[in-house]
């Protein structure tokens, strides 16, 4: 039977060997543990990169949108100051309290209370007392921005090609006619970060119309039509006739809908 005789070398070396696997094993170990404490806080950097990238998107659209929201809210009863005092002999525009009577008027007042509102929330959200503008101060926008956009389509495809695009635009009609709607609709569309509209909710921009339609065609029933600048029908909405006005409101109230579901497809589309 052959004998194998072990040397204090041989077991130098087998200690040797086994040191070595030992050691290298645990440093294949601590290399692992390394790379995954890297890559956990890479992914938490990426994770905390994003969530304040979604964080601060919100707020800037919420610093732009107080901006225009103050813009709106202080241009909007000065222009019907410049109305209650002008001399101005335009269309559609007249002195004192008799300017109420203009549905561009009403709709632009009502927008310029609602940024005003609208703003007031905004300070609170930016300053961290609130998450969120309350509901109802964004649907009060909603329907206001509805409004304006009634005003602005009526002068662009209507009052414009009958009574002039010249004097439609001209004095403190460019304001109520075209600068602070188109200024309302782009804050609405592009910066309004708030719950969205439902499409239920859409029915809500039709309230003013359906208001101010009732008191137009009540006014004309009631008082008629009357001449020159007596006239009740100011808009000549009818033209066409006294027994034609439901139709005419119909295709108005229709319209406003229309006009508030775009605004809503646009709204979630844009502010993001």
């Amino acid at each position: 039977m052959e004998h194998k005789v072990f040397t204090l070398e041989d077991d130098f070396a087998a200690s040797m060997s086994e040191s070595y696997t030992v050691d290298g094993a645990s440093e294949v170990f601590k290399a692992h543990k390394a790379s995954a404490v890297i890559v956990h806080s890479v992914k938490r950097r990426n994770t905390g990169d994003t969530m304040n990238t979604s964080a601060k998107k919100p707020a800037r659209r919420h610093v732009v949108a107080l901006v225009i929201s103050i813009i709106i809210a202080i241009m909007e009863p000065a222009t019907w100051c410049m109305m209650l005092f002008s001399r101005s002999d335009m269309p559609l525009t007249s002195i004192g309290l008799l300017s109420l009577r203009y549905f561009t008027v009403l709709s632009n007042l009502l927008l310029g209370l609602a940024s005003l509102i609208y703003a007031i929330c905004l300070i609170r959200v930016l300053r961290g007392s609130v998450e969120h503008a309350p509901i109802w101060a964004h649907r009060l926008k909603f329907a206001a921005t509805t409004a304006v956009t009634v005003t602005l389509m009526t002068v662009l495809l209507f009052l414009g090609p009958t009574l002039g695009y010249g004097a439609m635009f001209a004095g403190v009609n460019f304001w109520f006619h075209l600068a602070l709607p188109v200024l309302g609709i782009v804050e609405f569309i592009l910066f309004d970060v708030s719950e969205p509209v439902s499409f239920k909710g859409t029915l809500l921009g039709v309230l003013p119309t359906f208001i101010y339609g009732i008191f137009y065609c009540g006014n004309i029933l009631i008082n008629g039509v009357g001449e020159g600048r007596a006239t009740n029908d100011w808009y000549g909405f009818a033209m066409w006739g006294v027994e034609y006005m439901p139709v005419v409101f119909a295709i108005m109230l229709l319209a406003t809908w229309v006009f508030a579901i775009a605004l809503r497809a646009l709204n979630r589309r844009f502010a993001k």
